[in-house]
């Protein structure tokens, strides 16, 4: 009964296509699929599926006149945007008219080979560029921002790293733009902009001291799929037709075709096992004795190593398995999107640009979504190249996507009377001293310029919170979505005049939820009414939210600008979803996982349980238990606290009081009825019993993988595929081996009673399966649309195929707490009656 699963010698683009469910990279982040194992191959699909499900900017001037709009001045707030573009592309004249430029975008032409060879002269020519526009002024318009200063800079092959839940990660983007602060730490010198860029050209270059996420604003991702180009013309005409928007974003490029072209080399094809994605790798590099191991300094066929996020500390062969991985452009690009949107505790938005031989695409990312522009031919049609490039040069850095509020570092990291690069520098390049195992004291001080604390004011309440950025509880690695955060708190104020004392062991949760879905604090204020009607099962098993406010309002999302048309990938206007930026301040709780002992685990693994049936009863409904969502408050006996209610629903008289469809949950915990395309095509009803089988479903994944708060085993990560048909596949097997597992030790005493819900959930699963083969065969129509309320909340006990009462609500009907070891073998031998 389950959809079959693409195959795992699929190519990417037919893998997607094969994957009804779009579990983008939101989807990975929540089951915590990125935790401790960030490699390409895992990270690849679900961005795929976020890049794939992209929007498009209708029209490139459109989108230029938008940029532009960023940098207008008080002088002219009311100039229309298609006549402040022509004013500019005129004044712009002498810019791309000029000889030195138009030679230096010859030269880039001429490159032949490896497409790395075409930074250079691409930083040389459009730094150029920016040179010339720093003295172009138009009224009306805001001048060259001096306190940036942007530039270019070389990038690859040096990594950029970060990390994310005490894993690191490791990027190459090809080129990038960084202030005049950034580029003098880049190359740890404090020469002017001109002498970095025109005399000493160390833009040029491999960066000196390894740049950092803070310090870029856009990242240039380059493939090369022609040998040469054509030549700027002699005179550029201002209506060239712009290149339609790339149609299949996960297509891999250039072919082994255009490899042959470039290099004049037969190929030859390595398989990766990991997903089968061919790699054209010319005849004459080395292979190691293996026969398939690709050398470290081999050229793919992009001209250039793929891109490795891979910790060093796993062994060579795997390691190189994974460094040979090919990533599509579009994906790659989004991947710089990714890193970029999750270097600070909020980020508005960032754009990235993909460049294709001679063609320039740019791309949105916000958590909304990924949105293309047409393309803009900066050889041919290099007048709207320089608009792009002279609106860049006038944005601030909220232009740039950069919270001030939540990120105020930024403002000394990139002014350059303040971000500059020490005056007093060390004797050892950083990269001897990493060489050397030594530390780069002032690299590291300059590192953490913007690593500050902020304060976020919560008018309601009349507090003022400051945060701890450096002490981060959860991080979502995330390109779309909430992608919640929560940090901890190191001081609260109470502005008003009342004397109410403060609470100090507090943290606060920033994520980007629907404007449209009722706020979390909210929901849990309705919740605290109905605790007071059900004290013993929901009073201290849900979250007290204590203060709330939304940070950036939803008129700053691009959709919803009339300045802009945003369509769909089928070129059509829609109604967009809108998120907005939200702190929530809770006292601090601990992951369950963190809990020493089974017994202490599954005692608060069954308050959840309560707790969430407690209150399906009473018309709120969570709709995603999972492990991340189960904590314990450390301050009352370790109980089991439901967290999360973000995406919770209310029903009302019967009636659900939401307007999106009920596609919610993780897939390693979801029911096996959910992973299906008819849930997620909006044509099942979620009942009680899909989310308690997603609460049966994570005991096995705590008892086999976890190991006092730490995950030690992996046994399961094929639960986190980005496929539901592989998750109901990999889950419904596990079912079917529930005699042949290896647990932790500190699980042994409990297994027994999650092998005897498991057999539930595979009886049920069953059951159904039957039930459902008879209504076919009878060709009678599907029930599910009669199910009543009573049955969805679980009030009905259903019969199991071997009639005996579910198990499940005899466990719920439990009047008593999870008893003692001593009592376990009792409370097992009761337990299905």
């Amino acid at each position: 009964m389950t959809d079959n699963p693409p195959n795992n010698n699929t190519p990417l683009n037919k893998l997607l296509e094969s994957t009804p469910l779009k579990a983008g990279s939101a989807s990975e982040a929540a089951s915590g699929g990125f935790d401790g194992d960030t490699f390409v191959e895992h990270l690849k699909l679900p961005l795929a599926v976020d890049v794939m499900d992209h929007q498009l900017f209708a029209n490139i001037d459109e989108l230029l006149a938008f940029f532009l709009s960023f940098c207008k001045s008080g002088a002219n707030g009311g100039s229309k945007d298609e006549d402040l573009l022509r004013t500019v592309q005129k004044k712009i004249k002498s810019v791309y008219d000029d000889p030195k430029l138009k030679d230096l975008v010859k030269a880039y032409c001429n490159i032949k080979g490896d497409e790395r060879k075409r930074y250079p002269p691409f930083v040389k020519a459009f730094n150029l560029a920016l040179s010339l526009l720093r003295s172009v002024e138009i009224h009306g318009l805001r001048g060259a921002n001096s306190d940036l200063d942007i530039m270019f800079h070389v990038n690859d092959p040096a990594f950029i790293t970060s990390k994310h839940n005490g894993v690191v990660s490791k990027r190459k983007p090809d080129v990038v733009l960084t202030s005049l602060a950034g580029a003098q730490r880049a190359c740890k010198e404090s020469y002017t902009w001109d002498e970095l860029a025109f005399v000493h050209e160390l833009p040029l270059r491999k960066p000196k001291e390894q740049l950092v996420w803070a310090d870029i604003f856009s990242s240039f991702e380059f493939k090369r799929a022609k040998v040469g180009l054509n030549v700027p013309p002699t005179k550029f005409q201002l209506d060239c037709t712009p290149v339609k928007p790339m149609k299949d974003v996960t297509k891999l490029d250039p072919s082994e075709q255009q490899e042959l072209q470039a290099t004049g080399r037969p190929v030859k094809k390595l398989k990766v096992a990991t997903d089968g994605a061919s790699l054209a790798v010319p005849a004459s590099d080395p292979f190691s004795a293996s026969g398939g191991t690709q050398s470290a300094g081999t050229s793919t066929s992009s001209g250039k190593r793929p891109s490795s996020d891979i910790s060093t500390d796993l062994n060579d062969d795997l390691r190189e398995k994974y460094l040979r991985a090919q990533i599509p452009p579009a994906v790659q690009c989004a991947m710089y999107g990714l890193e970029r949107q999750c270097h600070a505790p909020a980020v508005n938005h960032t754009i990235n640009v993909l460049i294709i031989d001679d063609v320039a695409w740019i791309w949105w990312y916000d958590r909304t979504g990924a949105i293309q522009s047409e393309g803009i031919n900066f050889v041919q049609d290099l007048p709207r190249f320089i608009v792009l490039l002279f609106a860049f040069q006038r944005f601030t850095l909220e232009d740039w996507g950069i919270n001030l509020t939540m990120n105020p570092g930024a403002i000394n990291r990139h002014t350059i009377s303040q971000g500059g690069i020490d005056s007093e520098k060390s004797d050892k390049s950083s990269v001897e001293n990493q060489a050397a195992g030594v530390a780069d004291k002032t690299s590291t001080q300059r590192a953490k310029s913007d690593d500050m604390s902020f304060e976020l004011k919560f008018p309601d309440s009349g507090v003022i919170v400051t945060v701890d950025p450096d002490k981060v509880f959860y991080s979502s690695y995330t390109l779309v979505g909430r992608a919640t955060r929560v940090f901890g708190v190191r001081g609260c104020t109470n502005t008003t005049r009342t004397n109410k004392p403060l609470d100090k062991d507090l943290v606060v949760k920033i994520s980007w939820p629907s404007q449209d879905r009722r706020s979390e604090f909210a929901i849990l204020k309705e919740i605290m009414k109905h605790a007071q009607e059900d004290p013993g099962n929901i009073k201290g098993h849900v979250p007290e939210a204590l203060y709330s406010a939304d940070f950036l309002a939803s008129s700053n999302n691009i959709r919803k600008s009339k300045r802009v048309t945003v369509k769909d990938i089928s070129g059509l206007t829609r109604e967009w979803p809108v998120r907005v930026l939200r702190a929530t301040v809770f006292h601090r709780l601990e992951p369950i996982m963190n809990l020493k002992s089974g017994e202490e685990f599954m005692k608060a693994w069954f308050q959840c349980v309560r707790c969430h049936y407690a209150l399906w009863q009473r018309g709120v409904e969570h709709t995603d238990p999972s492990v991340g969502n189960l904590m314990t408050d450390p301050l009352d006996n370790n109980k089991g606290v439901l967290n999360d209610w973000d995406l919770a629903i209310t029903r009302v008289n019967g009636k659900k009081k939401s307007p999106h469809s009920e596609r919610t949950g993780t897939p390693p915990f979801m029911a096996l009825d959910l992973l299906t395309k008819a849930y997620y095509d909006g044509n099942m009803t979620r009942l009680y019993r899909h989310d308690l089988e997603a609460f049966i479903w994570i005991l096995p994944w705590v008892f086999l993988q976890y190991n006092k708060g730490t995950r030690e085993s992996r046994v399961l990560r094929g639960w986190e595929s980005a496929d539901y048909g592989t998750v109901r596949d990999k889950k419904t097997g596990f079912l079917y081996s529930l005699l042949k597992v290896n647990l932790m030790e500190q699980f042994e005493n409990e297994w027994p009673i999650a092998r005897r819900l498991l057999n539930w959930v595979k009886s049920e699963h069953n059951r159904r399966d039957e039930a459902e083969d008879l209504r076919s065969q009878r060709g009678e129509l599907d029930v599910g649309n009669r199910v009543t309320l009573e049955a969805q909340l679980g009030q009905t006990s259903s019969q199991s195929i071997s009639g005996r009462r579910d198990p499940c609500q005899k466990l719920l009907s439990l009047k008593k707490r999870y008893p003692r070891r001593k009592s376990l073998r009792r409370f097992m031998k009761n337990f299905g009656k």
